[in-house]
């Protein structure tokens, strides 16, 4: 070596080292409401600044992958917009001079969000039930996590709570909506006398979100067995009396009872449930349990005898009572009896003079109208306890013809003042308003009733003569019914030979056996 020259020396080389590596989130990340970040530290010798660049990777490895624009500090804020799966990041971590270290991997799972509403067995998306059955089993049970809402649809109408054969209940208490949480709901069903299956389908939601129950009731019992055909019956006179079906849009007319020239001249009939017996009322106010299978009657009340009048008869909806009214002592009271004539009791009050008693379809309840019109409609339990007047006339005015189209609501009729209306109230007299209101020269006779299931309405309005060469007309209607809303008409006519108009079953067989009427 020269005298004066030193020798070249490379200068050190940065080495760095990660000294925390990137890690996902303690927390568990939801798609829709990610949170976090990941993080990572490094050091280099000899004083060199360290530099950082994210990659994302489709494997748990640190070679390859693909870079991330822009993110080139030590903290990584996971992007919100990540769906539901899994993502593998590393950070390359470099300083000037050094070799790039890559960092371990850092897994990040994101699950996918809660529904905002889901069934706890999605099987039970699907209820169904046989015609006879009245509700699809335990129901379905469902956590929402937020408010809830749901509608039935039948068809292309979608309703929150008047499907009128369907009804989602919670317990005893109709329910369509409700706090987050989870809930059963069963599904309640009027029996399917349709013959048809029918369907419906429950769509529940909460916070934008929705799920779907189908239901399907069957046209028929579980043994294949028809249900019994659903009917309007009346009496028609005219070529002698007789006792009347047909179907509610008019057509399948047949004959129930003959009276020409027969042993009994029955007027007025109410079918039992089951479609093969009735009861029914002769001229001299005697009641009887007709048998439709073999045709033979049953007198169970004597109208000759004690001369009481006893007034329209009708059937418990369990088919196991019949009530009517009759005079006690100078009243006419609520009575019972069995339909094999046995425990006739009376069941209403002193002081309560009533006419045209009805139950509720539930059966627990009577409405019932004051005898003279011109006075009340009450209510009574089925016992005869708890009277309640609910609506009172006012003077002049008249109630007629108190019908419960359900278990909360009443359908009556009201003439005041020259105005004659069909009209509603809540079963307590609530909120009473008018339905539709008739031509002055009509009113409403001593029938009125809706069917079953509370979608068909029937009654007839009557216009007396006020001359002597002018006729009595009457006029017979059959139209659909929404709740309280009433529908396009389903059948009319001329009704000027009928009376004491009824909905009810006959079972279906001997319907079809039965020989035509033509009037």
């Amino acid at each position: 070596m020269l005298a004066g020259c030193t020798e070249d020396t490379e200068p050190p080389v940065p080495v760095i080292t990660i000294t925390t590596q990137p890690a996902a989130p303690s927390e568990a990340l939801t798609e829709g409401s990610i949170t976090g970040s990941l993080t990572i530290a490094a050091t280099a010798t000899e004083g060199a600044s360290v530099t950082f660049q994210w990659y994302g990777n489709t494997t748990v490895s640190n070679t390859g992958g693909t870079l991330i624009s822009g993110e080139t500090s030590a903290s990584y804020a996971l992007p919100a917009t990540l769906t539901a799966g899994t993502y593998h990041y590393f950070c390359e971590v470099g300083a000037k001079g050094a070799t790039p270290v890559r960092s371990s991997v850092a897994t990040v799972t994101v699950n996918a969000p809660e529904p905002a509403i889901e069934l706890a067995d999605p099987s039970h998306a699907m209820q169904t039930a046989w015609a006879d059955e009245t509700h699809t089993g335990d129901g379905f049970t469902f956590t929402a996590r937020a408010e809830w809402t749901a509608e039935v649809t039948e068809g292309s109408e979608t309703r929150a709570s008047n499907v009128p054969w369907v009804r989602l209940m919670s317990g005893e208490t109709e329910t369509y909506g409700g706090a987050a949480g989870t809930h059963t709901l069963v599904v309640a069903l009027e029996p399917n006398y349709s013959g048809a299956d029918r369907t419906a389908t429950v769509t529940l939601t909460a916070a934008g979100e929705s799920i779907e129950v189908a239901i399907t009731h069957a046209g028929t019992r579980e043994d294949g067995t028809p249900m019994p055909t659903e009917v309007v019956v009346f009496a028609a006179s005219g070529a002698g009396n007789r006792l009347v079906a047909m179907k509610p849009d008019g057509s399948g007319k047949k004959i129930i009872y003959d009276g020409t020239g027969a042993e009994y001249d029955f007027q007025r009939i109410a079918m039992h449930p089951e479609g093969k017996k009735a009861v029914v009322m002769d001229g001299d106010y005697n009641i009887y349990v007709y048998n439709l299978e073999t045709g033979t009657a049953l007198k169970i009340v004597d109208g000759n005898d004690t001369g009481t009048a006893p007034d329209e008869a009708v059937w418990h909806p369990n088919g196991e009572t019949i009530l009517f009214t009759e005079k006690a002592g100078s009243e006419f009271r609520a009575h019972s009896i069995k339909p094999d004539g046995t425990d006739k009791k009376i069941i209403t009050p002193e002081g309560w003079t009533l006419y045209r008693a009805n139950y509720t379809p539930d059966g627990n309840k009577i409405i019932a109208r004051e005898d003279n019109r011109r006075g009340y409609i009450a209510t009574f339990d089925a016992d005869g306890s708890n009277p309640m007047k609910i609506l009172e006339t006012a003077e002049g005015a008249i109630y007629d013809c108190p019908y419960p189209v359900s278990n909360e609501r009443i359908f009556y009729f009201s003439a005041t003042d020259g105005v004659n209306s069909l009209c509603t109230a809540g079963i307590d007299g609530s909120n009473p308003e008018p339905l539709e209101t008739f031509d002055p020269k009509w009113f409403i006779a001593d029938y009125l009733c809706t069917n079953a299931d509370g979608t068909l309405i029937t009654y007839m309005l009557l216009n007396f003569p006020f001359e002597p060469e002018d006729e009595e007309e009457r006029l017979f209607v059959v139209r659909n019914l929404n709740g309280t809303s009433l529908g396009e008409t389903v059948f009319s006519s001329d009704a000027t030979n009928y009376s004491r108009i009824k909905f009810g079953f006959i079972d279906t067989e001997i319907f079809d056996s039965l020989p035509p009427f033509t009037d």
